[in-house]
């Protein structure tokens, strides 16, 4: 579950069309938050990042994030791993601020 909703994101034109998605101060970084469950045992964990970056691609659409580093929040729980990686693929992006929702696309 993502957490500090929202966050802040950019997109640039320089090579590769690099995206930075950050937290809203350093008080609300990047956050997520994954629960495990054990039987009728389960144990939260919440892990932290300044930032991650990805890029856009015009390929689809989207914008890919590779082998982002997330650590664990402070005082989390003892059995929570130290750190965890994200990676994802978003797309196709649309501009739902116009009629139609056309694709967005990065030049």
């Amino acid at each position: 579950k993502a957490v500090n909703l929202p966050w802040v994101a950019t997109v640039s034109d320089g090579t590769g069309f690099p995206v930075k998605v950050a937290g809203s101060s350093t008080t609300k970084p990047v956050s997520f938050t994954a629960t495990v469950a054990f039987g009728t045992q389960s144990i939260t964990c919440t892990y932290t990042s300044t930032a991650v970056n990805g890029h856009a691609s015009n390929t689809g659409n989207k914008i890919t994030f590779s082998g982002q580093k997330f650590t664990v929040k402070a005082g989390g729980n003892a059995f929570c791993p130290s750190s965890a990686t994200f990676s994802a693929t978003f797309g196709p992006v649309k501009d739902t601020s116009v009629t139609g929702s056309p694709k967005v696309f990065v030049n």
